[in-house]
């Protein structure tokens, strides 16, 4: 924990942890503030323990700053008030909110003031800035949704005895992201419209996961499943809901960019063989018949085509 003897201090560890606040102090006591943070990937971790005060995020701290970035936290002891978008949360213990960063905020917190926060990229929320501009400064009550599970793992998080390093870490904020964005979802809409939401997201997500590593030869559903923390028999009725499999997903995708790459890149540029190496397929062999299955024509074929044209 660093700790800060006065609101300049304070403001200080704010900016390099969080952003960019000015710090009012009001209570009779002297100021003291704890504060912790450390980085998994996306998710970047913070821990702060105050005294009475209000922190004001401006138009001037923005432009400072420009960090596109949602902060969702959890009020663990004391009393926090969050004012954003003309709407207000007043947080007990075990209630959390939401503030975007990119907004004007005040932030007013009590003496005994406790909480953990976790500052999320806005581009690794797949909402729209309409739907989470719905969410910022309302209160989400530990029975809502999944806020309770957002609580307990962060605070997993932040006392593991066990440090966590590695590919680990980045996973751990990886799960971290999507719990979030579950929670978030969630509160947007009605139990069976936000269990259909999770459902498209998540679905979203796993797409995107797999648009990321289709040059990845040993891209198979089971790892797909696995870097997206549900079991393979969820990644399987995801696609069957879409009428294909994980597997036909992941190949037609690379056919699909290996088309791409075929009609845009001469042979002197790249090789057929080279094409298929490069999206996936482990020999060019296998590349071919896949291919020629798919469109009815080799990929040299289709390459000659498309000089033809």
């Amino acid at each position: 924990m660093e700790r800060a003897q006065n609101a300049s201090q304070w403001s200080g560890l704010l900016s390099r942890s969080l952003a960019d606040f000015e710090i009012e102090t009001t209570g009779s006591r002297p100021f003291v503030g704890e504060l912790d943070f450390s980085r998994f990937g996306d998710a970047t971790l913070i821990q702060m323990a105050t005294e009475r005060h209000i922190a004001h995020r401006t138009a001037q701290n923005i432009q400072a700053s420009m960090r596109p970035e949602y902060l969702v936290c959890v009020q663990l002891t004391g009393a926090g008030e969050f004012h954003q978008d003309q709407r207000s949360a007043v947080l007990a213990p075990g209630d959390v909110t939401l503030f975007d960063t990119t907004r004007p905020t005040t932030v007013v917190s009590s003496d005994g003031y406790r909480n953990i926060c976790v500052k999320i990229p806005q581009d690794a929320v797949p909402l729209t800035a309409g739907e989470v501009g719905q969410l910022t400064a309302v209160r989400i009550s530990p029975s809502d949704g999944l806020a309770q599970a957002t609580r307990s793992a962060l605070l997993g998080m932040s006392s593991s005895r066990k440090p966590i390093r590695g590919r680990g870490r980045y996973l751990a904020g990886a799960g971290i992201v999507h719990l979030v964005s579950t929670m978030l979802h969630l509160q947007l809409g009605s139990a069976d419209e936000g269990r259909a939401g999770y459902r498209r997201m998540t679905f979203d997500l796993v797409t995107e996961y797999i648009e990321r590593n289709l040059a990845d030869p040993d891209l198979s559903p089971a790892g797909v499943a696995a870097a997206n923390f549900i079991s393979l028999r969820q990644l399987q009725e995801l696609f069957q809901e879409n009428a294909v499999t994980a597997c036909q997903w992941i190949r037609t995708r690379r056919l699909e960019r290996c088309r791409r790459e075929l009609a845009t890149r001469s042979d002197d540029q790249m090789s057929v063989a080279a094409v298929g190496l490069r999206w996936g397929f482990r020999t060019p062999s296998h590349f071919g018949r896949v291919f020629k299955d798919a469109y009815g024509v080799t990929p040299a074929g289709f390459r000659r085509q498309i000089v033809a044209d």
